[in-house]
């Protein structure tokens, strides 16, 4: 499905821009096969490496407004050659900006079990993409 939406992109929405920018696709072997056999050409790929206590950490401290769904961040992390600021309401930093009345929450995917399995997914699955671009 979400090969046909690309290929579809590519001919008709954006037929005369020479470049088209995936964000998350593909996410398995098998479609990265399909993009190829589907005559969509990938030139570079970027792979962001961080180190899983750090992503984990960064991960657990997301909230989201759950009226506007705007997101937030309430962790900072500065150690160990890692910098990343959190991400807070400027007026409350338990409610969001733009709806003041409303709590911020913690969505179930961003709870540490599910992260953990998330990460595990993407070794199985997503990583060796990596090895598949580099013949």
């Amino acid at each position: 499905m979400a090969i046909e939406v690309i290929k579809r992109a590519r001919e008709v929405e954006h037929e005369e821009t020479p470049v088209l920018i995936l964000d998350g696709m593909p996410r398995t072997v098998k479609q990265a096969e399909m993009l190829a056999q589907g005559s969509i050409r990938v030139d570079l790929v970027f792979n962001f490496i961080n180190r899983d206590d750090i992503l984990l950490e960064k991960l657990m401290g997301r909230r989201v407004c759950p009226q506007c769904n705007r997101n937030y961040n309430v962790t900072a992390i500065d150690r160990d050659g890692y910098f990343m600021k959190a991400l807070l309401p400027e007026k409350d930093p338990k409610k969001c900006d733009d709806c003041s009345d409303s709590s911020l929450v913690v969505r179930d995917d961003d709870k540490e079990n599910i992260i953990k399995e998330r990460m595990e997914i993407y070794r199985e699955k997503t990583e060796p993409i990596l090895d598949f671009y580099k013949q």
